[in-house]
């Protein structure tokens, strides 16, 4: 290996200790002056202030009338309060309790709000939450970003060098490569950490409290007395609005009678007289 490739090589080795160095040597620059403590000088710690990413997961079950109803409702909730749901699932069969899952996300400061919505759905069984701090993690996601991305800044300067040989550029380029694996893969964590605390997460079983009866194809005896039925209900409900037609008219009938008693005396005076019948 020539004298400049092994250069480049001591090089990179060292990227990551000198591009830590910069940064220590920088955030020196800016660090606000000693303090004397019991009369000993001593750096002031002025702790960065950082968001708190806390990753929240919810589990409640809850035992309901109906599954069809308590679906609306919930779909409405989630409406309401900004929230999606990831997956759902009804499991019974006939003659047994049908139960149903859901998981749901809901933006964190939706989270205690929806949660007490869902116990209120029926008679609630279960009621467990779950928290995680996933601050540090962020914190260092993010410092390693900024190194990597740092040092992928020099790499690219030094294979833009038009005096490196080939061997040299093909180094490079590897660990560039390389480099710009881990600096996605570090972007994708950072990411999921974001979106896992930004949205709660509530897995929620809901179950009947009766057995379940599906509804049954109807035979052809089952349809004519449907039919039968439904005819029944129409004739009485005909009866009932004649009744009650009836019994609106009553209070009105004295003065329908005197009007029709005055109409037909004014008719038979206006009437012309009768002819005389010839002899």
């Amino acid at each position: 290996m020539s004298r400049r490739g092994q250069a480049l090589f001591v090089l990179l080795l060292l990227l990551p200790v000198y591009t830590g160095c910069a940064e220590a040597k920088n955030d020196a620059r800016h660090a606000p002056e000693a303090t004397q403590v019991a009369g000993v000088a001593q750096p002031e710690k002025a702790a960065k202030s950082v968001e708190r990413k806390i990753r929240y997961t919810a589990f409640v079950e809850v035992i309901v009338q109906n599954l069809e109803d308590s679906s609306v409702t919930l779909e409405a909730l989630l409406k309401t309060h900004g929230g999606y749901l990831a997956k759902s699932e009804i499991i019974g069969s006939a003659g047994s309790r049908r139960t149903g899952t859901w998981t749901m996300k809901v933006p964190v400061e939706k989270y205690r709000p929806v949660v007490q919505s869902l116990t209120q759905l029926g008679i609630t069984t279960r009621n467990s939450s779950d928290s995680e701090d996933m601050t540090e993690e962020f914190i260092d996601l993010e410092a390693r970003l900024k190194n990597m991305k740092a040092e992928e800044e020099v790499l690219n300067k030094l294979l833009k060098d038009n005096t490196n040989k080939l061997d040299d550029v093909l180094k490079l380029r590897e660990h560039i490569l390389k480099l710009r694996s881990d600096i996605e893969r570090a972007e994708g964590r950072l990411k999921f950490v974001v979106a896992a605390t930004s949205y709660a997460t509530i897995n929620l079983t809901l179950q009947e409290n009766t057995k379940y009866t599906p509804p049954t194809t109807p035979t052809f005896g089952g349809q004519i007395g449907d039919t039968f039925s439904d005819s029944m209900s129409t004739l009485n409900q005909l009866g009932r609005n004649a009744t009650l037609a009836v019994v609106a008219i009553l209070p009105w009938l004295p003065f329908v009678l005197i009007a029709g008693y005055i109409a037909r005396r004014q008719f038979r005076k206006w009437q012309p007289g009768k002819a005389q019948s010839s002899p």
